[in-house]
């Protein structure tokens, strides 16, 4: 790996500046560019970040909570590629996800930072295990922590003419 690319994945942001908002984003330059080194298999994580990000949007998720959801994907995948982890989703184990976040807090990040990459990882995987059913509607209701909901009126009285509930 390169000097560049170990750089993008090792720096921290303890305090928020001008100079560390701009470190930030050329450090998210270098991390893609090492994402994009690696040409993704099917079932990738870089395979499906798209659609994850679609799918967000068609949600209508806030446009910062889009992009706090894309880091934590986009650093958990250059993460992986620079250790020789799998980053297909069917072989990223409990156990790579936890050595990423045990990196994380080793480096210098902060627990409330740890905790918004972990929110975007967790919803990626969630959102990947729903769309293996295909079920828009099991998506849809989940995504947002409600499940369908059952009808709050309770009707009895039947249609003389056709037996059917009214």
């Amino acid at each position: 790996m390169s000097a560049p690319a170990a750089e993008a994945l090792a720096w921290n942001h303890p305090n928020r500046t001008t100079d560390s908002i701009s470190e930030g984003r050329a450090r998210s330059a270098r991390v893609r560019a090492v994402i994009t080194q690696v040409a993704p298999a099917p079932n990738d994580i870089a395979e499906l970040e798209p659609e994850f990000k679609i799918m967000l949007q068609a949600t209508n998720r806030s446009p910062r909570t889009i992009g706090a959801y894309m880091a934590g994907v986009d650093a958990l995948r250059a993460f992986l590629v620079e250790r020789g982890m799998p980053t297909t989703v069917d072989a990223v184990a409990r156990e790579h996800v936890e050595a990423f976040y045990a990196w994380m807090l080793e480096t210098g990040y902060a627990a409330a930072s740890v905790k918004n990459r972990h929110d975007g990882i967790r919803q990626f995987f969630a959102w990947c295990a729903r769309s293996k059913s295909g079920s828009m509607r099991t998506w849809r209701s989940s995504a947002r922590g409600a499940g369908p909901r059952a009808s709050r009126r309770s009707w009895s009285r039947r249609s003389s003419s056709s037996g059917l509930i009214v």
